[in-house]
């Protein structure tokens, strides 16, 4: 009975299947093997024997791997997805369901594992390592321990299980492991700030509550510290939802002063539900209380978090004159000419119970920007005559993606006949996440990068991939970008490889075999060059139209070397001497793109052809009829075809019926093609015999291939007398 450790083991629903061969040299066949994910896809690490050549792609006859000295070696690919546990609550239990890894051995010999992960959001919760006989199965049970409340929501979160086996050419197998965290994250994205406002009147202010989370709350709005202040939702009840992506409407605050001085508070937001990340626990308020009738605001101006290269929108402060007379003000801005920030009316005057607009412009976030929180904040001062100064402050910080490629062997040196792999990672030292885009230039090559979103502060790992199709050697390049980039200095790296692929190279002239009746076959070779650098291995081979065997054939073609395929010519079951057989030689090879090449054949037969025309004779009296023998075909040299009668008296049916000659063929005449013989035969009878037929009258020696050499006689008139005498 198997244990726990050799069940079938299934890595995540629907997403991954990472497959591989294993192949041998020891001409006892091919292992194959695989990984299965369970919840409906399913692919097996399985090693059968097949017998025969490896099915996957070698570098010629040998084994796309190294065997470290082992007395077998094997090869073989393994393609990987990324798997996903799906969608977990930030800081929640239970943790998703545990995924079971599984690969089975069906080869000969035992496979040594183990397996780890890089960060402890993942653990893996059973075996660790072991080996596994042949026939077994390896189990790996691999889990989510809980998902940090700090997490962004929606951002995923990612490992590597990295599984290490003594199978050469994959001893180090990496499956991509992703978790979604998923919660509500609550932002003031317009935090109530209420500048200067004259006591005992009162100011409003929009709040807006939005949940920038991937998952629904629901929120309790607590009353403010400070009576002064109040914060109300037009119909909402105490306690509300705020759906994924969505905002709690209607919301607004108010202040109103009950004495002259600086204000403050905080209303405190209840949850229920997941949270994740920098979720807003409370909505500040603050404000200003003054005798005066100048009030500045909202305060403070947050244009928030800007994208590398990206300008934000400018945001206004509106001065508000309560007093029968105009007010006159200054501003200044904290940094002075180094500011970030400009003004659209810097001095002016605010007129006699009306108000004045100025808008803050923020300047253009560098290309290669700060990414320190709050690195371009600055204060605006606003005074108005006789009035008490109102700082106000102004916040922004820069976001973006810093990208660094990494390769540390960018050489595939020599590729023979074959793909060839070398691992990438791209990491993001950014504070935010990059949807980066993966460039590769030169022949043949190419990448793949399963995971497209690299998060702040992480890193992803992809593979360069060159295909030999070409004996050259290419020089390409790799390069990654993102739409957010905070670093505009190029990512690129140079890519190196030769192309080592068998050419075949032969003469495409019809080859001549040849079939001689009664005397045998000739054989030809077709002689074919492998101008390429790599071995070339021949298969597929046949005859279309079955005129020619195929003998020995050279298999495989060394790099540089000749070979040959020998075919022999075949005789018909009803030969024509002098006819050629058309036929075609088709071979395919292993070349780029495995062609299937066609060499015309013309199987030529050798020998005579002999006919007695006409063969069908009317005996009316005793009488000589006349007919010839014709000779069509070839007779090869050194050879004769001789014709003669068939025996002495040529008596057929009974003895009173015979036929004889008066011509050539009373002795043996030796023919020559392309010519005619004529003669005369007789009948021994008179008219009215039965008819008879058909009789062999002559007969040919020789390299003959057809031959008509019978007649068929018929008698017509009274009965049936004898004529008495030879009427040669």
């Amino acid at each position: 009975m198997r244990t726990l450790a050799a069940r079938l083991l299934t890595v995540l629903a629907g997403a991954a299947v990472l497959a591989g061969c294993f192949t041998s040299t020891n001409n006892h066949g091919t292992s194959d093997g695989g990984l299965n994910f369970d919840a409906g896809l399913d692919a097996g690490l399985n090693f059968p024997e097949t017998g025969g050549q490896d099915a996957t792609p070698s570098d010629s006859g040998e084994d796309g791997g190294k065997d470290g000295g082992q007395d077998a070696s094997s090869s073989g690919t393994f393609s990987t997805a990324p798997v996903s546990f799906g969608l977990a609550d930030c800081g929640g239990q239970p943790s998703p369901a545990t995924k079971n890894y599984t690969f089975t051995n069906t080869g000969p010999l035992a496979v040594n594992w183990s397996a780890t992960v890089g960060t402890p959001v993942f653990a893996i919760q059973g075996p660790a390592s072991g080996t596994v006989a042949p026939g077994e199965q390896g189990s790996i049970t691999v889990g989510v321990t809980s998902i940090p409340t700090t997490s962004t929501a929606g951002t995923p979160l990612t490992d590597t299980l990295t599984l290490t086996t003594n199978v050469p050419g994959y001893t180090t197998v990496l499956v991509p492991l992703t978790v979604t965290p998923q919660g509500g994250t609550l932002t003031v994205s317009s935090a109530p700030g209420f500048g200067s406002v004259t006591v005992a009147t009162t100011d409003t202010q929009p709040v807006t509550l939005q949940n920038v989370g991937n998952a629904p709350v629901q929120i309790t709005l607590g009353a403010p510290t400070d009576p002064q202040f109040a914060v109300t939702y037009t119909g909402a009840p105490a306690a509300a939802t705020i759906a994924a992506g969505a905002s709690l409407a209607g919301g607004s605050a108010t202040f109103t002063p009950t004495a002259a001085g600086a204000a403050s508070a905080t209303a405190a937001i209840q949850v229920t539900g997941a949270v994740c990340g920098n979720s807003a626990t409370s909505i500040a308020l603050s404000g200003t209380g003054t005798a005066a009738p100048l009030s500045v605001g909202p305060s403070p101006l947050n244009f928030s978090t800007v994208t590398c290269g990206q300008t934000a929108a400018a945001q206004a402060i509106t001065l508000k004159n309560a007093s029968a007379n105009p007010i006159a003000y200054t501003t200044a801005l904290g940094k002075g000419t180094s500011s970030p920030y400009t003004l659209s009316a810097p001095t002016g005057t605010v007129p006699a119970n009306g108000q004045t607009v100025v808008n803050v412009t923020p300047a253009q976030v560098p290309l290669a920007a700060n990414l320190t929180a709050g690195f371009y904040n600055d204060t605006l001062t606003v005074t108005g005559q006789g009035q008490p100064a109102v700082v106000i402050p102004l916040q922004e910080s820069a976001g973006g993606a810093i990208l660094t490629l990494n390769m540390a062997n960018s050489n595939f040196g020599n590729v023979s006949n074959t793909t060839a792999s070398l691992p990438f990672s791209v990491t993001n030292t950014g504070n935010e996440s990059a949807t980066v885009t993966v460039s590769v230039t030169g022949t043949n090559f190419s990448d793949s990068f399963p995971v497209n979103t690299v998060a702040a502060n992480g890193t992803e790992n992809g593979t360069a991939l060159f295909t030999a199709l070409t004996n050259a050697g290419v020089v390409g390049t790799l390069s990654v970008s993102a739409p957010n980039l905070c670093d505009p200095a190029p990512l690129v790296i140079t890519l190196k490889a030769v192309g080592q692929v068998p050419v075949a190279s032969f003469s495409s002239a019809p080859l001549a075999v040849s079939a001689t009746c009664t005397l045998g076959t000739t054989s030809t070779a077709l002689t074919i060059t492998n101008t390429g650098n790599a071995p070339m291995s021949l298969g597929s081979l046949g005859s279309t139209n079955g005129h020619f065997t195929i003998g020995a054939v050279t298999n495989p073609i060394p790099a540089g070397g000749n070979g040959t395929i020998n075919i022999t010519g075949v005789l018909p079951a009803s030969p024509t001497g002098g006819s050629v057989l058309a036929d075609t030689l088709t071979f395919g090879t292993n070349e780029p793109g495995t062609p299937v090449y066609s060499v015309p054949v013309n199987d030529s037969i050798i020998g005579a052809n002999v006919v007695m025309t006409p063969s069908s004779f009317n005996f009316t009296t005793c009488n000589n009829v006349a007919y010839s023998v014709v000779v069509t075909g070839i007779i090869p040299n050194g050879n004769t075809v001789t014709v003669v009668g068939n025996g002495a008296n040529y008596v057929v049916g009974d003895s009173a019926v015979g036929f004889g000659f008066n011509g050539a063929f009373d002795q043996a005449v030796t023919v020559t093609p392309g010519n005619s013989y004529p003669d005369v035969v007789y009948s021994d009878e008179n008219s009215g015999c039965t008819p008879v037929g058909p009789v062999q009258v002559l007969q040919a020696t020789g390299p003959i291939c057809h031959s008509v050499l019978s007649l068929s006689a018929t008698y017509s008139g009274g009965g049936c007398v004898s004529c008495g005498a030879d009427h040669s």
